[in-house]
């Protein structure tokens, strides 16, 4: 089954009562190398998370160095930089190299 990789980065809102906003997105597609494609899919995270919503999106992530507690990843209110990259193929996701760090 071929797989398509995608590098991303995002700007998430974290607010009361565990709420997200994905307020900026970029990504662009890679190889499993992590070389660019060029003129590659630059649209698949953004896909996922209008598939699933913005707040399952970020419930599903594995960050690294982040605990989850009842299934959410466990994160103080205030402005984040996820990065990573994505493996798609044709039914599944999976996100690997996950980092977030708080920016404001």
């Amino acid at each position: 089954m071929a797989k398509m990789w995608t590098e991303f980065s995002a700007k998430v809102a974290i607010g009361i009562h565990d709420s997200v906003a994905v307020m900026e997105l970029t990504e662009k597609e890679v190889t499993s190398d992590g070389d660019a494609v060029e003129n590659g899919c630059d649209f698949a995270v953004r896909n996922d998370i209008e598939q699933i919503s913005a707040q399952e999106w970020f419930d599903y992530l594995d960050i690294e160095g982040i605990e989850k507690v009842k299934g959410q990843p466990k994160a103080e209110v205030g402005v984040y930089e996820i990065t990573g990259k994505a493996s798609f193929d044709e039914d599944s996701v999976d996100y690997v190299g996950v980092e977030m760090n708080k920016i404001g």
